[in-house]
């Protein structure tokens, strides 16, 4: 009885605990929980390395705070990775990106297009609100048109487009079919929601590895950019990162591998 009382009390104060480091993280970078989740999810499925706007209150943070409130998020991002309401949206959006399968293009024979269309055009011959003249140009049209498709020459003409469209259509479908099974190959390997968060925590790992915290700046009109034409050529992540600074980056780099290490474990 004593242990399950232990047990009870233990696990109150543990969930006490994360709801008041959920407030106390959240509150600090100005962010609501659904800010803060959302922002969570479509970094890890898509990749990105966003912060929500939350009103810019996290570049308020005291520097000898930063490790303090990397740590702290690090704990909120990792329960919420873990939760029912992250696997439900993580098999709901994977279920929408299921690579659909190619259709062949249906190409149409042009001497049945040309066919159809005299079809038509004859049975407007019967409108009895048309005049006589307008009759007579209609089949006159539609005698040349006849001449079209019965005129040996301009049928072989037709009939090599016609072949060379279905070839061209043919080739179209088979690179598709390809990339098509190929991309559902992969889909269908990733289930796993482990293997998205190592994914993206080692793109990360690898993205900040190359920073150079000593970069030097200047402006432009005003605009900040990088002295180095190298360092100003990388991309938006890459330089989100370095204006978080060394303090910061190292040490979600150090959390970041703790967690691939876990991760590794189960």
């Amino acid at each position: 009885m004593k242990k399950l009382v232990y047990f009870l009390v233990g696990l109150i104060f543990a969930l006490t605990l994360y709801s008041f480091i959920n407030s106390d993280i959240l509150g600090k970078i100005g962010c609501t929980d659904n800010e803060a989740k959302n922002t969570i999810f479509d970094n890890f499925y898509f990749g990105n390395i966003n912060t929500p706007y939350c009103n810019n209150k996290f570049k308020l943070i005291p520097a000898n705070e930063i490790e303090t409130v990397i740590g702290q998020l690090f704990i909120y991002i990792k329960n919420y990775t873990k939760s029912d309401e992250f696997k439900s949206k993580f098999l709901t959006e994977h279920l929408n990106s299921k690579p659909k399968e190619p259709l062949k293009k249906v190409i149409e024979n042009p001497n049945a297009q040309v066919q159809e269309a005299v079809k038509q055009l004859e049975q407007q011959l019967n409108n009895p609100n048309l005049t006589e003249q307008q009759k007579n140009d209609l089949k006159t049209s539609i005698d040349a048109m006849k001449q079209t498709y019965n005129n040996p020459e301009t049928n072989n003409i037709l009939s090599d487009a016609y072949s060379q469209q279905i070839n061209e259509a043919d080739s179209e479908y088979k690179v598709s079919l390809t990339k098509y099974k190929t991309d559902l190959i992969s889909w269908e390997k990733d289930t796993v929601i482990n293997d998205l968060i190592s994914k993206q925590l080692k793109q990360f790992i690898n993205l900040t590895s190359t920073i150079d915290f000593n970069a030097k700046t200047i402006k432009i009109k005003n605009i900040t950019k990088f002295e180095n034409p190298n360092y100003e050529a990388k991309n938006n992540e890459w330089k989100k990162c370095f204006r978080v600074g060394k303090v910061g980056i190292t040490y979600a780099r150090k959390c970041a591998n703790e967690w691939l290490k876990e991760i590794d474990k189960n």
